[in-house]
């Protein structure tokens, strides 16, 4: 066993990250998706820039809204991977009206 650093020191193997992006169409009101991620995700980050604000979620999942798109953005992780899979549910019952938050 060793770090994943350490991979390359001492093997001839090198380590790579996947960044994930996914699309899902979106028409509901944002706000309503806040409250929802805020539920289930607990604290939301600010990220983005001032043209594309964005929000973060378990600390590793970002959130843009773009022309009736949502798009998550992540590096690939088992657990990352989780944690988006909890984000794309809320996103689905949200835009189904599904949610308490929904208004």
């Amino acid at each position: 066993m060793m770090a994943p650093e350490d991979l390359q020191n001492y093997t001839s193997l090198t380590r790579s990250t996947v960044t994930q992006h996914l699309g899902i169409p979106f028409t509901a009101a944002p706000r309503s998706l806040v409250l929802n991620l805020s539920q289930v995700a607990g604290e939301l980050e600010q990220v983005g820039e001032p043209k594309k604000p964005g929000i973060r979620v378990f600390g590793a999942i970002n959130i843009f809204l773009e022309n009736k798109m949502i798009v998550l953005e992540w590096e690939s992780s088992p657990v990352n991977d989780v944690y988006a899979d909890a984000v794309v549910t809320v996103i689905l019952k949200t835009e189904s009206g599904d949610c308490p938050g929904n208004t």
